[in-house]
């Protein structure tokens, strides 16, 4: 029974499949570059409902929404950049609060998949 149970991890090992020669193990997910915590830099609180950030880089433009509703939820992140790698301008913006800027958040590609900057756009209210 010892041997059976010593065994398992071989037979299991055999059985996995490798990306590269080093035997690294890549997922198919698609990982955000970017992940922004929009925050009022009074009161602390999450404020993301009705907050929208531009994400630049080069000649690359996308837009990260998260729309006001009665099910809104304040503490959503703001997710871009999937899986691109790049030195990216960021514009937060929310009615109320003056713009948010950050400028050459750089995202670098690792392993697998790129390596997620998180940002925390801190609004100052009007």
């Amino acid at each position: 029974m010892k041997h059976f149970l010593a065994m398992i991890p071989i037979v299991l090992l055999a059985g996995c499949n490798s990306d590269s020669e080093d035997g690294v193990v890549c997922t198919t997910e698609v990982i955000p570059g970017i992940a922004i915590t929009v925050i009022d830099d009074v009161t602390e609180e999450s404020i993301s409902c009705g907050a929208s950030a531009i994400l630049q880089e080069s000649s690359y433009e996308e837009e990260l929404t998260n729309p006001e509703s009665t099910d809104c939820d304040s503490t959503t992140l703001l997710f871009g950049a999937l899986e691109r790698e790049g030195f990216y301008n960021i514009t937060v913006q929310k009615d109320g609060y003056e713009y948010w800027y950050a400028y050459d958040v750089e995202v670098v590609e690792g392993l697998c998949h790129v390596e997620q900057v998180e940002v925390e756009a801190r609004l100052i209210p009007l």
